[in-house]
């Protein structure tokens, strides 16, 4: 016999585990988009508010601090998970061409 784990219905989603946090450069950026690839990138952030390790094409970041990078397309989110807080914490969103050169790894 299964148990219902909590009272959703059908259609209805999941609260979020993690609140989304853009820096003042990803917000800029993400201003700017077309409102397609804005779309991409929010179900990118839904991904992120339930599960920031794992799901979506996550990848952890090599250096000194544990970043973690999403690919949206050839759009990447970087991000640092704060668990205490449970924060996901964007700081770039970029081309994939651009976001490596521009972050400190």
């Amino acid at each position: 016999m299964r148990l219902r784990t909590n009272n959703l219905s059908v259609g209805e989603k999941l609260p979020a585990q993690y609140e989304i946090v853009l820096s003042k450069q990803a917000s800029k950026y993400y201003k700017k988009v077309p409102i397609k690839i804005a779309k991409r990138i929010d179900r990118a952030f839904l991904i992120l508010e339930n599960d920031p390790f794992d799901g979506g094409d996550i990848k952890i970041l090599a250096g000194k601090i544990k970043r973690y990078r999403i690919r949206v397309g050839n759009i990447r989110i970087i991000y640092q998970v704060n668990s205490p807080q449970k924060r996901v914490e964007v700081s770039a969103i970029l081309p994939r061409g651009e976001v490596y050169k521009k972050i400190n790894l």
